[in-house]
Parts: C-alpha cells; sequence; structure tokens
C-alpha cells in the first residue's frame, strides 16, 4: 500500500495554484466552482480555504506564478531591461518579436487564462494587465522614446508604437499558435522579421 506524503505548506499552496490555473484554462473562471477547484487539488474546499480565503488572493496567486515563468530559462522582463540599451532598432525589435511569441509558446495555459478573463470581464483580466502586460508596454515605450530622443525614430508619440508593435505580434501569435489559422504562408521566423520589417519602415528616419 502506496504512503502518501504529506506536503509542505508552500508546496500545497502550489499544487492548489497549479490545479486552479489548468482549470480556469481549459474552462473559464465563471465554469469553475471551488468544490472543483478544491478536488482538482486534493484538498477539501476548508484547506482551500486555508491557502486562499478569497477567489481574488487565488487569482493574484496565478498572476505573481505567471511572472515566474522564463522563455528559454530567461526572465522576460528582465530581458526587456537588458536591452534596453541596444542602439540598433532592428536588433530590439526582433528580440522582442521571438521572445513574445516564445512566451506564447511555452505558456499555451496562461495565455488561455487571459482570454477567458478578458471575455468574461473577469477581474484577472485587470490584474494581468497591471502586473505584465502594461509593464512590457511600459519598456517598449521607453526604448523608443530613447530612440527618437537618439534621431533615429521619426518623432511619433512612443506608447502608441508601443501598442502597434507589441499589438502586431501578438496578433500573430493568437491566431496561428493559439487558435490554428494558417494567415500566413511563411515560417514563424520570416513572419516575424516581416513585422518588425514593416513597423520600422514606418518610423525610422
Amino acid at each position: 500500500m502506496a504512503v502518501k506524503t504529506k506536503l509542505h505548506r508552500a508546496e500545497r499552496r502550489q499544487v492548489i495554484v497549479d490545479a486552479a490555473s489548468t482549470l480556469f484554462a481549459e474552462r473559464g473562471f465563471r465554469g469553475v466552482t471551488t468544490r472543483e477547484l478544491a478536488r482538482s487539488a486534493g484538498v477539501s474546499e476548508p484547506v482551500l480555504y486555508e491557502h486562499f480565503r478569497t477567489k481574488e488572493d487565488l487569482y493574484s496567486a496565478i498572476i505573481d506564478h505567471s511572472k515566474q515563468k522564463k522563455v528559454g530559462g530567461e526572465d522576460p522582463h528582465a530581458l526587456l531591461d537588458s536591452w534596453a540599451s541596444i542602439e540598433d532598432p532592428r536588433v530590439y525589435f526582433s528580440k522582442l518579436a521571438n521572445v513574445i511569441a516564445d512566451f506564447h509558446t511555452t505558456n499555451p495555459e496562461y495565455i488561455r487564462q487571459v482570454l477567458f478573463a478578458a471575455l468574461e470581464g473577469h477581474e484577472l483580466a485587470d490584474l494581468c494587465f497591471e502586473r505584465n502586460s502594461g509593464p512590457v508596454f511600459a519598456k517598449v515605450a521607453a526604448y523608443l522614446k530613447s530612440r527618437i530622443a537618439a534621431g533615429q525614430l521619426r518623432s511619433i508619440e512612443p506608447t502608441i508604437a508601443a501598442r502597434a508593435i507589441v499589438g502586431a505580434i501578438m496578433q500573430y501569435c493568437l491566431f496561428e499558435l493559439h487558435f490554428g489559422f494558417r494567415t500566413v504562408r511563411a515560417s514563424k521566423k520570416r513572419t516575424l522579421e516581416g513585422i518588425v520589417d514593416l513597423f520600422l519602415n514606418g518610423i525610422l528616419k
């Protein structure tokens, strides 16, 4: 007879977060009850509430866990910070395009959670933007501002340009990598290069 190994509190908490992440990605937030969350994590509802007093606490933990996700063993936010001094915009945006695409490829469950949250008008969507997407847009806008100041780019609104390039890359990722719609008859590498090329041709001096 197998003997169950008792998990430490932190380990049990992570098991609950992982189980909730999977269920939310499969069925959305409105389609999952706390009873189902507890059963999926192998705990009782009282134990679930010992770790997360409210659903909001659980949502916050899921977002915090998503911030720990890596791309090729690296923290995407740290990578963006390290690229801030790159002088060649084409090198910068090529790196940006690939790290976004790689994140979508390696973290499909998280992307599904965000989509469900947005479609359901769920508060997790706001948390996601506040802690993940918002900082990315801010970092890209700051880079654009620095290159405008250096005289490399036209005088444009950095925040709008940041939304344009990140939005184009993410639209490709959603349609091609998640929805399975082959809208472009080209490899991922060639498509991302094309997006970057079109973007830069519009803003380079």
